[in-house]
């Protein structure tokens, strides 16, 4: 009669915990609901071998109605905040269960070799929940994620066609390889108008103009008396590139061409962005989707040799570039 009793009944649903939403619904954040809970899943760490060892793994779900359709957030990081999808929500009355992707968040396991990090081993974790909670919530399914989490959704849907009626992929890079320029060539020819295009072009150059004796340095001096280590130069010319494309993906849509045009402008965005996702000491989630993308998923590379004029005969290695981050034990 209510879904925690449902809820109660599956055997491999642990750690059932209610999670109070009120203010944000009150707010506006959360379409209103019957109950809400975080849970665990427990899953086989291999899904070709049920019987062997497992993990646990982090859900939230949002509980509208038995009959109500259901939308299962894949994400592709850690779990995402409930107001995920509430415009989708509320349109359709929609049950939506967010599911935190295998070794990212609450949700690690205990595969030190990343053997089992795959696109099929994550859809079917998916799949397992679907299976468990499709006869209780009983209407129509839809997965549905942004960005990697929408690659997630239509991995899941590739793997088990038969189990949602659509698959929905938000913003996402389909990657054709391991440094697809595709994504650098779109942000550089294409975005905002011809003179933001121009101040990302002159923003680029004056980062990486004279080489190591140019900005570079100056940034390895402010970072050294930090006691962090320093970048190489192939991870700082990484790292300018990467201002745009954090520009492109998290700033507003209206406002996106303006604020890559401004991405070089101090020296505290590089700081950032080389503390917060390169440094490392990263936390582990982070360097999980280094895998993801070295495995299966790709990764974009920003055409970097339109400026070989400037970069020619600097200490760049191309691959280093590709695989930045990712541990040699741990490349295929």
């Amino acid at each position: 009669s209510t879904m925690l009793e449902a809820l109660r009944s599956i055997s491999q649903v642990e750690d059932i915990s209610e999670e109070d939403l009120t203010d944000k619904v009150s707010s506006g954040e959360v379409p209103a609901y019957e109950e809400n809970y975080v849970v665990f899943f427990r899953h086989p760490l291999d899904h070709d071998n049920a019987q062997g060892t497992t993990f646990r793994q982090k859900v939230r779900i949002t509980f509208r109605g038995f009959d109500r359709p259901t939308l299962l957030c894949t994400n592709g990081y850690m779990l995402e905040s409930p107001s995920r999808f509430k415009e989708i929500a509320a349109e359709l009355g929609a049950n939506t269960i967010m599911v935190e992707h295998r070794n990212f968040g609450d949700s690690m396991t205990d595969d030190k070799l990343w053997e089992y990090e795959t696109s099929w081993q994550a859809s079917s974790d998916l799949h397992d929940i679907f299976t468990s909670l499709k006869s209780i919530l009983y209407g129509r399914w839809a997965s549905i994620g942004v960005s990697k989490s929408g690659e997630t959704s239509i991995d899941y849907c590739y793997y088990y066609p038969s189990d949602m009626q659509l698959g929905i992929a938000f913003c996402s890079p389909f990657f054709t390889m391991l440094g697809d320029v595709s994504v650098g060539t779109y942000l550089l020819d294409e975005c905002g108008t011809d003179e933001e295009r121009a101040q990302m072009d002159a923003g680029i150059r004056r980062y990486l103009q004279d080489g190591e004796q140019g900005i570079y340095k100056s940034f390895c001096d402010s970072i050294e008396v930090t006691g962090y280590k320093l970048p190489t130069f192939t991870e700082y010319v990484y790292n300018v590139f990467d201002i745009y494309f954090n520009a492109f993906s998290y700033e507003n849509r209206f406002e996106r061409g303006n604020h890559m045009a401004k991405a070089t402008d101090t020296m505290s965005t590089l700081f950032q962005l080389w503390y917060e996702h390169y440094y490392d000491n990263r936390i582990d989630d982070i360097y999980t989707y280094f895998v993801d993308c070295m495995k299966e998923q790709g990764i974009y590379k920003i055409d970097y040799e339109r400026y070989a004029d400037i970069l020619g005969g600097t200490p760049i290695n191309d691959k280093e570039l590709v695989l930045y981050g990712v541990k040699e034990e741990d490349l295929w």
